[in-house]
């Protein structure tokens, strides 16, 4: 899963938590072992949500903007 957002309108009305027991409740029912979601380093708010479902942090995703990179 690549992020998982409610509209700012929309925070603290419990739709991420709905939301997000309904996708780990599928990915069960599809017999997954793992749920996984990738996160903006800067959405710190997000993090707490995840933590506090008990996600672990378990890599680092790393990008390069070819265009900007300056030569080694």
């Amino acid at each position: 899963m690549d992020d998982l957002v409610t509209d700012a309108v929309s925070r603290s009305q419990a739709l991420g938590r709905r939301l997000f027991e309904w996708l780990v409740a599928r990915a069960r029912e599809a017999g997954c072992e793992q749920f996984h979601l990738d996160s903006g380093v800067q959405r710190f708010d997000a993090h707490r949500f995840y933590l506090a479902r008990r996600m672990a942090i378990s890599s680092h995703h790393f990008g390069l903007s070819i265009g900007e990179a300056a030569a080694p």
